[in-house]
């Protein structure tokens, strides 16, 4: 293991990236006025009340509208859906509704969207946003969700890939 005495960003991202995560959409609004992002983090903070977080970048448009809804979801990614988080992903160029187009959506009770290959979704309204440097933590109840089937997504050190299962 390498020992870091100082912690340059590049460095920052490098020991984040040494832990697998599965990447998570958030998305919020109705018809044209949709937005959504791969958040920077997603987790749970408790199970009763059932509440959850999102970290979102505080540039964002899917920002200002989950602000202005008092919505969003979290929509965890099918390794099917790769094409899915490139749409989104910031290097795409693709903007705003567009990037909901060529997908099927759906919405549970906030009306935010919902991605109909999910492996799990959570549909949740805003209790609280905390801004922190240039990251907004939407703190969000949990009112509905929904379970899907296949595998997740995975980003592990800079690469993509789907979990390989084993009967324990």
């Amino acid at each position: 293991m390498q020992d870091f005495s100082e912690l340059d960003p590049g460095t920052f991202w490098r020991v984040l990236g040494s832990r697998a995560i599965g990447m998570t959409l958030v998305t919020s609004g109705q018809g044209e006025r949709r937005a959504g992002l791969i958040a920077l983090s997603a987790a749970h903070v408790s199970a009763a009340p059932s509440t959850l977080l999102a970290s979102v970048e505080g540039s964002t448009s899917a920002l200002a509208t989950i602000r202005d809804t008092g919505a969003f979801a979290i929509n965890f990614l099918a390794s099917i859906d790769r094409p899915v988080h490139d749409r989104f992903h910031p290097k795409s160029g693709i903007k705003g509704a567009e990037r909901f187009e060529d997908t099927h959506w759906g919405q549970l009770k906030t009306g935010s969207p919902v991605l109909n290959d999910a492996i799990g979704a959570f549909d949740c309204e805003l209790l609280e946003i905390i801004e922190r440097d240039n990251v907004a933590i939407c703190l969000g109840r949990a009112i509905a969700a929904r379970v899907g089937d296949g595998d997740p997504l995975i980003f592990f050190k800079g690469r993509f890939g789907g979990w390989v299962g084993a009967d324990n």
